[in-house]
């Protein structure tokens, strides 16, 4: 999410190697190791980690200035409850900053996730989510 394509994947690939090596299984695939050990990819845990750190700041649990990186949708909307989307001048350091990828993640998920009250049970829904299907759109975009 805050690095390059390739560092991602070196990433993904190292926790790939730590999974197989700690469960000695060098023959199923990653996604079979991934829900065997009940786990998620380094990039869904990277989406899981903001998504809280935005509900975080939407619900006062965070320091006030994070506050200052998320615009919420006052414009009439069918979405009232999604940030708007800010717009970066630099590919190479906006792109992938907080203030832009926070609003793409916070918008892909459902309604009744960010609808919900308490941080526990965000916490504990967004551990259950398989964020391949609801995210879909959101990983491509920080891809």
């Amino acid at each position: 999410m805050h690095c390059s394509n390739e560092s991602m994947r070196k990433i993904e690939r190292i926790q790939e190697r730590a999974l197989r090596l700690l469960n000695c299984d060098y023959a199923n695939s990653y996604k079979l190791l991934l829900h065997n050990s009940n786990s998620q990819t380094m990039q869904e845990k990277r989406i899981n980690i903001l998504a809280i750190e935005i509900f975080k700041t939407l619900n006062n649990l965070n320091p006030p200035y994070m506050k200052d990186l998320f615009v919420i949708n006052n414009i009439r909307s069918h979405y009232p409850e999604n940030l708007m989307a800010q717009i970066h001048h630099y590919v190479t350091y906006g792109e992938k900053s907080i203030r832009i990828l926070g609003p793409k993640i916070w918008n892909a998920l459902p309604k009744y996730l960010k609808q919900k009250r308490t941080l526990y049970s965000f916490k504990k829904l967004m551990k259950s989510l398989s964020l391949d299907s609801v995210c879909g759109r959101a990983l491509f975009l920080i891809k």
